[in-house]
């Protein structure tokens, strides 16, 4: 920064104060430049000028300025210090020379604190001329629903007409209400003095947006850098150079999930296990020995015993529908166990509950069972040409 500009600006830029706050650093004679009393309204030159604020240098060109996204918990108080000795913000962020935040939230209101090393821009965003929109919800008891329509008329307080630029309400528990509240101009205590105004009492209060910030999942007490998104809005906001922070690390759960879903598969059987591609397909082996538990294509049709072993008691379209024997005979023929596959845990089993027929009665009965009277294809003659 080689530019000659007002003292006053260049104590903004460097994050020490806003404008306003300068001006009554300097005219306090707190404010030196190359060791003389600074006047308001002088002239310097960064770059070769040295300033000092209460005996300690000013860093005018910080060679990238620091924007941090605080979600402020209830009992931190928005300033550096504080005479009764009580938390402040600044405990919550890195220690950062020059810091400053940009809209103060009292000591008992959470939600979204932007915090910077640019101090014009933080001033640019504070001046009620921006417009720069605030979102609060406010947990309140009483007459919501008549306050919306009264605050969406305007309120007059002790420091002026206050008009909501937009005012939900939405029903909670034990008779609260969530009072959503968008304002473009911040005030001290302006939200819980609207709602006293209006008859509501206020049990808690949280800023949820300020500009193109919102809180989103950020927990209280932690902070974030500005996304893109965030950072190029900001710029169009403050006419200045916002930097955009590293993006968040998003944990690459794929390689976990993978093994879970694999994991999932042999718990429900072994399919796509076992001997996957090569050996057996569920539950057999793969185009060759058993499909779906018989011989694939050859001995019985669909696999001798269709799901593993005999459906309902027997083989399907080429054994004994409803007979044949349970357990015995082609009982799991083809199945997991005997062409070696990783087993099928998943697959309905043989009813257990039903007893076998009597193998005596299906050797001396070849076609009962059987659909339209054809002989098994254990008992067919072989033809002679």
């Amino acid at each position: 920064m080689t530019e000659t500009m007002r003292i006053h600006r260049a104590l903004a830029r460097a994050g020490v104060a806003s404008r306003r706050h300068a001006e009554t650093l300097i005219a306090e004679g707190r404010v030196l430049v190359n060791g003389e009393v600074a006047r308001v309204g002088q002239s310097v030159n960064p770059a070769r000028d040295r300033i000092q604020v209460d005996g300690n240098d000013v860093p005018i060109a910080p060679a990238r300025n620091t924007w941090y996204v605080l979600n402020k918990p209830a009992g931190f108080m928005t300033t550096r210090s504080d005479p009764e000795n009580r938390r402040t913000v600044f405990e919550l962020v890195p220690d950062v020379p020059g810091l400053t935040y940009v809209g103060r939230l009292d000591f008992l209101t959470e939600g979204v604190l932007l915090l910077t090393t640019d101090g014009e821009a933080a001033h640019r965003l504070t001046h009620p001329s921006a417009e720069v929109e605030r979102v609060y919800v406010a947990t309140v008891r009483g007459n919501a629903k008549a306050a919306a329509e009264a605050a969406r008329a305007g309120v007059e307080l002790e420091d002026g007409l206050v008009k909501p630029a937009w005012v939900n309400v939405m029903p909670m528990e034990n008779r609260f209400w969530a009072f959503e509240i968008a304002i473009r101009e911040g005030r001290t205590r302006e939200i819980r003095r609207l709602c006293d105004a209006l008859g509501l009492e206020v049990s808690h209060l949280v800023r949820t947006q300020f500009g193109p910030v919102r809180i989103g999942h950020l927990e209280p007490g932690s902070w974030r850098e500005l996304s893109p998104r965030e950072a190029a809005m900001l710029e169009v906001l403050t006419g200045t150079d916002v930097p955009a922070g590293k993006p968040p690390r998003r944990r690459d759960d794929r390689a976990s999930g993978g093994r879970d879903r694999r994991a999932g598969a042999q718990g429900r059987g072994g399919e796509r296990a076992g001997a996957a591609r090569g050996g057996t397909a569920r539950g057999g082996t793969a185009r060759g020995g058993t499909a779906r538990g018989g011989t694939a294509r050859g001995g019985t049709e669909r696999g001798g015993t269709e799901r593993g072993g005999t459906e309902r008691g027997g083989t399907e379209r080429g054994g004994t529908e409803r007979g044949g024997s349970a357990r015995a005979g082609s009982a799991r023929a083809g199945s997991a166990r005997s062409s070696g596959g990783s087993g099928v845990a998943g697959k309905r089993p043989a009813r257990s509950d039903r007893p076998p027929r009597d193998e005596r009665s299906a050797r001396d009965n070849p076609t009962k069972g059987t659909p339209r009277g054809r002989v098994s294809s254990s008992k067919r003659r072989p033809r002679s040409d």
